[in-house]
């Protein structure tokens, strides 16, 4: 998969424009056609139970995925959720 790039002006390295999540879950809904869901952590922050921001670097899927994505050394990884019950396994 490719990624639109630019040269960071701090650092001078190239860098994808989006970040990796971002790109991650466009690569995952658009190209793979896998389901992403919010994670349970993500649900408790965005309803005000944690005050842990998620980093995003864990994506919830319905379905499997066997490719992995990484950039620069950081990489994504997945928790797969139940297809019929919605929960987390």
């Amino acid at each position: 998969m490719y990624a639109i790039a630019k040269r960071s002006k701090l650092t001078g390295k190239i860098i994808p424009v989006k970040p990796l999540p971002e790109l991650a879950k466009e690569a995952l809904t658009d190209k793979l056609k896998v389901t992403v869901v919010p994670t349970v952590e993500a649900e408790a922050y965005n309803v005000g139970e944690s005050t842990q921001v998620p980093t995003g670097r864990v994506i919830a899927v319905k379905g499997r995925v066997s490719c992995k994505m990484a950039f620069d050394g950081k990489s994504t990884k997945y928790r797969y959720v139940g297809v019929d019950e919605g929960s987390v396994q």
